[in-house]
């Protein structure tokens, strides 16, 4: 009997821990109801609905399924899978560590270790496996493909750099690195 109600009041508070707006811990996609999470995010991805705004602190772990599609994608259609709409879905402030990577609007503030990154800003240093399709860069990014930004500020590694609109900063381009505007320029 001391067991069932332990257990119900187990249940009792757990439901009540995932109903709240900020959480220590969570899976993603997050939860309509959480809109931060102080610490651990751990799951697959995330999908939020325009105009709903969501935000990590800590650390998020994902193991997105579709790697592998999604690499081929970037190898056909290279920077249009970067997200240049505002309607930012979520914010992580911190490290990201992915067996795929972000594929929605997300503005990414810390270390970002993942295959690939096809978010909306990236701030801080990132490490992809493939390719780096954001529309704001500043920082270090380091790809194994290629890094397509509609902005770049700092320092670019990889095979082939695309900088539609402004580049400032240094490149360290293997193949091809062109600036795609007249006002490009490296500073």
């Amino acid at each position: 009997m001391k067991a069932i109600i332990l257990w119900i009041m187990i249940c009792v508070h757990t439901s009540s821990l995932f109903a709240q707006k900020t959480q220590v811990f969570s899976l993603s996609p997050l939860a309509r109801e959480t809109k931060k999470v102080n610490g651990l995010v751990v799951g697959v991805g995330h999908f939020g609905k325009k105009g709903e705004t969501k935000e990590i602190n800590g650390l998020n772990v994902e193991l997105m399924a579709l790697s592998p599609f999604v690499v081929f994608m970037a190898v056909m259609y290279g920077s249009n899978l970067k997200q240049t709409h505002t309607d930012t879905t979520v914010n992580v402030n911190g490290i990201n560590l992915a067996l795929g990577g972000y594929l929605t609007s997300v503005n990414h503030k810390g270390i970002n270790i993942a295959m690939y990154n096809a978010g909306h800003s990236m701030r801080g240093i990132s490490f992809n496996a493939t390719f780096n399709a954001v529309h704001e860069m500043k920082g270090l990014s380091i790809a194994g493909f290629g890094n397509y930004t509609d902005y770049a500020t700092g320092l670019n590694i990889a095979p082939i750099n695309f900088d539609k609109r402004k580049c400032v900063g240094y490149k360290l381009v293997f193949i091809i690195n062109p600036c795609m505007l007249k006002d490009c320029r490296l500073d």
